[in-house]
């Protein structure tokens, strides 16, 4: 059986962001014992600042200015409520722990996160996180009539960070659906999809 998929604007699209984008964020996240960004990947702000926020501050304003709905300090309450908008496709940009994603306001299990969203959501989850196949299975089964995209390694956090502004203009410019919007900038950054 072959899925077609809704044509999709940028418009229609929700990105939120759950590990910190400011300096105020950082530090927060930094002595918080329920983070593991931040606290035991990347301590210092200079490379967070290169490694992250550089990338975010090209990418954030091109993504708005195309009309995404940006959402940054995403928490599982306001990723729930965007399942309860008109958004048809929602990004969730974030970091998974082993059992659990970050969010801004403390990690949750892929269980937490599936029981929070509305089994009525019948769009596209896409998860920019590293490992979120068990995530991926908890927002199925809560939602059997949406998609889920997945990373089954890790989700290159500047990688990513260009390609969405670039699938979200392909977007604006060519009535088509999300994933053949991202399929295209893939295929110009020769990259396979397999290894995205």
């Amino acid at each position: 059986m072959l899925l077609t998929q809704p044509v999709v604007a940028p418009e229609d699209c929700y990105f939120g962001i759950g590990i910190p984008v400011t300096r105020r964020e950082f530090d927060h996240d930094l002595y918080s014992a329920d983070k593991d960004f931040v606290p035991k990947r990347c301590r210092s702000w200079l490379r967070y600042y290169k490694r992250v926020i550089e990338h975010y501050e090209w990418a954030a304003p091109r993504m708005v200015a195309l009309g995404v709905k940006l959402q940054t300090s995403l928490t599982l309450a306001t990723f729930a409520e965007a399942t309860r908008s008109a958004v048809r496709v929602i990004t969730l940009y974030s970091h998974w722990t082993g059992d659990s994603v970050e969010f801004a306001d403390r990690t949750h299990s892929a269980e937490e996160v599936g029981s929070a969203v509305s089994e009525s959501y019948g769009g596209i989850f896409d998860l920019t996180v590293c490992q979120s196949t068990e995530l991926a299975v908890s927002l199925r089964k809560r939602c059997p009539r949406a998609l889920v995209k997945l990373a089954q390694g890790e989700a290159e956090t500047v990688f990513w960070l260009h390609v969405y502004p670039l699938a979200y203009a392909y977007l604006k410019d060519n009535q088509t659906d999300f994933f053949t919007a991202l399929a295209f900038v893939l295929r110009q950054l020769q990259v396979p999809l397999g290894e995205a």
